[in-house]
């Protein structure tokens, strides 16, 4: 470390011990308690609902097809959203075109 790094570690030193003589004792607390989910496993499944199968091959089969009709779902709703969403432009444009007739017709 040169002079001049010595001198100005010094100064800073001697600044933060004067400035905390100045301002007193600081005090920092932590939280009491601190909760970390390490051990979170989430909740059971219920199988008890489930079809039983024969074998691990026919476990397969069936999960595959769940997998199937899960994708012709998500694919109907995205359809259907859509639908909603083209339905709705055209209910407002009707708004619309109400407004500026009821309003032309006031006039």
């Amino acid at each position: 470390m040169t002079r001049r790094q010595m001198l100005t570690c010094g100064i800073a030193i001697a600044l933060l011990g004067g400035v905390s003589g100045w301002t007193g004792c600081v005090s920092v607390r932590g939280p009491d308690e601190i909760k970390v989910n390490a051990g979170y496993r989430p909740a059971r499944i219920d199988s008890s609902h489930l079809p039983p199968t024969r074998n691990h091959e026919e476990a397969r089969h069936r999960l595959a097809e769940a997998y199937e009709r899960n994708q012709y779902l998500e694919h109907k709703v995205e359809k259907l959203e859509k639908k909603n969403r083209k339905l709705k432009e055209q209910r407002d444009e009707y708004k619309r075109k109400y407004k500026r007739e009821k309003d032309h017709n006031d006039d």
